[in-house]
């Protein structure tokens, strides 16, 4: 575009050129007018730039859709996998709750069961001790009737068949007494066994509950739940943790090693029960013997007593006869 000046009768004439790119004032009608002087462009750089800046526009926006649909996508994606992920947790969660409620209720069943067997083992152990010390008079009476019939004089001191049953009968009484013993320290032992199983168990049974108490507050938070947050290294597997299997390993290992205590104390039980009766046999068996041979003795001695009477007074009635006839004699 070329310079063109413009004539009037009462204006100043406003002329741009092309290099210095001043500004001159001039009077007109109106007021005073800026005249400045700067580059001109043709009509087809005009539409050029304008073209320029529409095709920039457009470019810019098609990338800008473009980041707004990628950013959707990754917004619309991590939702989902946010969602997914949140879903699995929780079905993971009540899977891990259903698992720790089976330990509970088995852990709980046993602990009975186990409590059951102690106060019912305690109960033969006590009946054991009494047995023992029922022990203690039949002992002392063999003992008595031995010392007693140490004063026997004379011919009479024999050893006959009742200091041997009561010598036997010593000897039972002393074994009973071992046996009985023997019991009660297996009784003691297999009490201490039970009674371990037992804490063992209870202590579990605490972490248990713990661990379910934390599992199912786990469970009850939601997006919406007050005083939640980022934690920091939340995922990073803690120091001596353990995994699925041996932990189920560990409260298998606690119920296995009670239910094995109690049928050990079950067999132990009958044992009990099987040596007093035992025990109580063979002592009334013994007693029954030895009475039996001081019956046979006290008519062996009554018999030969009675004889030794009849004798004497036949011998008194002898003599008698025989003064008499050496009195006629004389």
């Amino acid at each position: 575009m070329s310079a063109t000046t413009y004539a009037n009768k009462n204006a100043t004439c406003v002329s741009m050129t092309s290099t210095s790119g001043d500004y001159k004032t001039g009077n007109g009608p109106t007021g005073t007018y800026l005249n400045r002087t700067d580059t001109t462009f043709t009509p087809n750089d005009w539409h050029n730039s304008n073209s320029i800046m529409s095709t920039t526009a457009v470019r810019q926006q098609g990338g800008s859709l473009e980041i707004r649909q990628s950013a959707r996508k990754l917004r619309n994606d991590t939702h989902s996998l946010t969602n997914w992920g949140q879903h699995d947790n929780t079905t993971r969660l009540s899977d891990r709750m259903r698992d720790l409620i089976a330990w509970k209720d088995k852990l709980e069943q046993t602990i009975a069961d186990t409590d059951v067997e102690i106060a019912l083992l305690t109960n033969h152990k006590e009946r054991c001790e009494t047995a023992l010390t029922n022990m203690t008079t039949p002992f002392e009476v063999a003992h008595d009737n031995l010392a007693t019939r140490t004063i026997r004089v004379a011919i009479d001191l024999v050893e006959d068949e009742v200091q041997q049953e009561l010598n036997k009968e010593v000897e039972v009484i002393d074994g009973i007494k071992e046996k009985l013993k023997q019991k009660v320290n297996e009784a003691f032992q297999q009490l201490c066994a039970l009674q371990d199983a037992y804490n063992a168990m209870c202590d579990d049974l605490a972490d248990k509950m713990h661990c379910l108490d934390i599992d199912q507050q786990c469970h009850g938070l939601t997006n919406q739940s007050a005083n939640i947050g980022f934690h920091k290294n939340a995922s990073k597997i803690a120091k001596g943790i353990v995994l699925p299997d041996a932990w189920d390993c560990h409260s298998n290992y606690n119920t296995q090693r009670a239910l094995s205590e109690i049928k050990s104390s079950t067999a132990l039980r009958e044992a009990i029960n099987n040596s007093i009766e035992q025990t109580a046999n063979d002592l009334e068996a013994q007693r029954l013997r030895t009475e039996y041979a001081f019956r046979k003795r006290i008519h062996e001695v009554q018999m030969a007593k009675d004889e030794l009477e009849w004798q004497q007074r036949n011998t008194k009635r002898e003599i008698n006869v025989l003064q008499d006839d050496i009195r006629g004699l004389k």
